[in-house]
């Protein structure tokens, strides 16, 4: 192949590749820059070819690094250089990640006459990465909240009998503790975390959640009607229907409702989404059903009846927050399940 030739191909080479490439001279002068390089680094207006390097790059406080690990390429004639590096583009909000890789340039005579640097952009391996870690971190934190709530469960229970509202208060703290936590501590966000609906979706999520807790209300009421049929010794003594103002449990559930469906989608449920990273309905059902079962052991306290209901609760649920992402609509069905369950003396029997 001719000389010629080969540097055609070399240039189409160098143009075409997705990665990166910035050749610099020895006295760190700019020699090339494919087009790459040019979309990564934010320079497609400009053209900083046969200038310094300093002058395009130094003096952005967040690519320090990025300059650092090119400088000492530069300088360092006997080893080559690899690092992952924040870089902020020009009049960019947000920072990309790099990752950068070092080799030597010779002339013809086998000179040392410069270096390449191929640049890659990592940003969403890195942001993958983080929302991973994160995830764990989250999730971690989810089985130390239920860890701690059955240990004083139990704790409690060896001393006295222990009262189901001041359990809810023990989850309520737990779960609050858990959320400055998540949000001081992490990169998510109130939206991230159910607490705020994604745009456009805060009506459509209030919607299905009336419906559908209406739709609870009146499975409730006909459940009671059938027990009173049935076996009437079971309700015997119990109102039809009472709201209960004296009970401080049933006056703390419209905080209660939205604290659990917290805890169980906000932070368990999230997190393993982020740990399994999918977006795919298949592989929805993993979270979803470990999720649930979280959610199971923290009603441990009122027996197995009330596990085997918030398993249930939380497993249908789940879908609807994946639909909706964020934890309101679940709150509401929540509410209307636990609340008028007690309202209907369903909770008394269980």
């Amino acid at each position: 192949m001719s000389s010629g030739l080969t540097e055609q191909v070399n240039q189409r080479v160098l143009r075409d590749l997705t990665d990166g490439v910035m050749v610099l001279s020895e006295d760190g002068q700019i020699s090339y820059l494919n087009q790459a390089a040019r979309q990564i680094l934010g320079l497609t207006t400009e053209d900083p070819v046969d200038q310094s390097f300093a002058s395009w790059f130094i003096g952005e406080p967040d690519n320090d690094d990025f300059v650092e690990v090119v400088v000492q390429a530069i300088t360092d004639k006997t080893s080559t250089h690899r690092a992952q590096v924040a870089y902020r583009p020009p009049a960019a909000d947000q920072l990309k990640q790099l990752a950068l890789s070092s080799s030597f340039v010779y002339d013809e005579a086998g000179q040392q006459q410069g270096i390449s640097i191929v640049i890659s952009d990592i940003t969403p391996l890195a942001d993958l990465e983080r929302r991973r870690r994160e995830g764990n971190w989250v999730f971690t934190g989810g089985m130390c909240v239920t860890a701690a709530y059955l240990i004083i469960w139990q704790l409690l229970a060896a001393f006295m009998v222990v009262p189901n509202w001041l359990m809810a208060r023990v989850m309520e703290l737990l779960a609050i503790g858990l959320a400055v936590f998540t949000l001081t501590k992490t990169s998510m966000t109130f939206t991230d975390v159910g607490l705020k609906a994604p745009p456009g979706r805060l009506r459509g999520t209030l919607l299905r959640g009336v419906s559908i807790g209406l739709g609870v209300i009146a499975v409730l009421a006909a459940a009671r009607i059938v027990i009173d049929t049935v076996d009437p010794a079971l309700t015997s003594g119990l109102p039809f229907f009472s709201f209960y103002w004296n009970e401080i449990w049933q006056i703390t559930y419209f905080v209660v409702a939205p604290l659990q469906e917290f805890l169980a989608k906000g932070i368990v449920l999230v997190a393993l989404l982020r740990i399994y990273a999918t977006e795919t309905r298949e592989l929805h059902f993993l979270p979803i059903m470990v999720s649930s079962l979280v959610f199971a052991a923290l009603h441990a306290n009122y027996g197995i009846g009330m596990m085997a209901g918030a398993f249930s609760l939380c497993f249908a649920t789940g879908w609807l927050y994946l639909k909706d992402r964020n934890i309101w609509g679940c709150a509401i069905i929540h509410f209307c399940l636990g609340f008028f369950a007690t309202c209907f003396g369903l909770r008394a029997i269980i």
